[in-house]
This record gives structure tokens, sequence and C-alpha cells, in this order.
């Protein structure tokens, strides 16, 4: 009885690039001008990022251009950008039997600029706050762990914002 103590039965497996990983995934919502972390949902790692695209957005992203990599070109995804009135700026996907256009390729590489800026959360999480690795049990407590990190780094990036003649004064 103290094995199932000790094994987290809310997380599970996933794979990538054939790679197999066991645990939570931070799906985050970015804003591209301060690459702050707007929104965050924390979920178990077989979840795909598509299915997760709506739990972030809100009436507020109306209008507003939506850059996201190629695991949200699918079908019912980009009826869900039109619902929400977004602009698509999606990654093309090459599918089975169906290459990339030379100019989806170009497409893509222009959209790459602006959705590099959320790949350096990633990388600033890893670097500066050594890493996502999440040592608990239960997805409450993954979601609790996952939380903090994302507002300690969005804690590090807000002191790149504000003016340096700003810092110290009270």
């Amino acid at each position: 009885m103290r094995k199932k103590a000790q094994k987290d039965l809310d997380a599970n497996w996933t794979k990538k690039n054939s790679k197999s990983y066991h645990g939570y995934k931070n799906h985050v919502k970015v804003d591209s001008a301060s690459k702050l972390i707007d929104h965050h949902v924390v979920t178990v790692a077989s979840v795909t990022d598509g299915e997760m695209a709506w739990d972030l957005l809100d009436e507020r992203d109306a209008g507003q251009d939506i850059h996201a990599d190629k695991g949200y070109d699918w079908q019912d995804v980009k009826d869900g950008i039109a619902l929400a009135k977004m602009n698509d700026c999606t990654h093309k996907k090459a599918r089975r039997n169906k290459p990339l256009t030379q100019q989806e390729e170009e497409i893509n590489k222009e959209l790459s600029r602006t959705r590099a800026r959320v790949e350096h959360v990633f990388g600033a999480i890893n670097k500066q706050l050594h890493g996502l690795s999440v040592r608990c049990i239960g997805l409450v407590r993954a979601t609790f762990r996952v939380g903090l990190t994302n507002l300690c780094y969005n804690m590090l990036r807000s002191l790149h914002l504000i003016p340096t003649s700003s810092v110290g004064i009270v």
C-alpha cells in the first residue's frame, strides 16, 4: 500500500522526437512584446497544445495575432481562431504525401521571428530558474509548482522591462 503513496497516478506519458517523458506540461500564453507570461494552464503530459488553446484565450484577444507552432495546425483550432476573431499566424505543418510549398516554408520562417519570443520564455526558465522539473505528486501540487516558476520568471523578466534609472527609487 505504501507504493501507491509514492506513485503519481495523475501524471502520464508522452513522446516527443522519439523520446518518452512522464509528468506534466506547462501551456502558456505569452505577450510577444514584453515576453511576460499572461496566462498558463498545467495538464498531464499527453495533452496536446492545440487542445488547450481555448483555455488560454479570452475575449480580450479578439483582433490580435495568434502565433503558434505546428501543434496548433489542425482544423478545430483554426475554426476556434476564426470564431475568436483573431488573426491566424500559426505555422503550417507538412502532412503525409503533402509537403509544404516553398511559399509556406517562407511564411513559416517569417512567423518564426515572432514565435521565437515565446521559446525565449522556456529557454529563460531552463537557464535562470534551472528548468521546470516538478518533483511532487499530483496535478494540484504540480500546478502550484509550475505557477510559482512562471511567477518567478515574470518577476525576473520585469526587472529587464523597468528602466534602469527608476530601479531603486522608492
